[in-house]
């Protein structure tokens, strides 16, 4: 398959809807989860869930752009095939994601990374 370490970025209403219904959800910590399922467009697809009681605009786009960041770190070709993935934020006490810091981010995404990669490699 086409894995490489980038990925395209999920925009479709209709692919968050098909992920949302037929994806799998894994809880990587008490405020993020992933929902991913496998794609046929051998590309890994990336999208993010943040809503508005996340926090303003600033603290969620700040948000997203750190995802981006660890995302593009990430090396794609370990997974076994392509896939769609969903960072959904929960909701969590006011203020909270304001105050949650990059390090705690950082470790929350290698741990989210490392669960995606177990769980589609028992399956394959």
């Amino acid at each position: 398959m086409g894995n490489s370490s980038v990925y395209i970025p999920l925009k479709k209403k209709r692919d968050f809807e098909n992920l949302r219904n037929s994806g799998v959800v894994i809880h990587v910590t008490h405020w993020l989860m992933v929902v991913c399922l496998p794609n046929s467009v051998s590309e890994n697809r990336v999208g993010w869930t943040l809503p508005k009681f996340v926090g303003n605009a600033v603290v969620r786009n700040r948000l997203r752009r750190w995802g981006r960041e660890r995302v593009k770190v990430w090396d794609f070709a370990e997974f076994p095939k392509s896939l769609d993935l969903n960072f959904v934020f929960k909701k969590r006490a006011a203020g909270f994601y304001k105050t949650l810091d990059r390090e705690e981010f950082g470790i929350a995404f290698s741990r989210a990374f490392e669960k995606v990669k177990n769980r589609y490699e028992r399956f394959d």
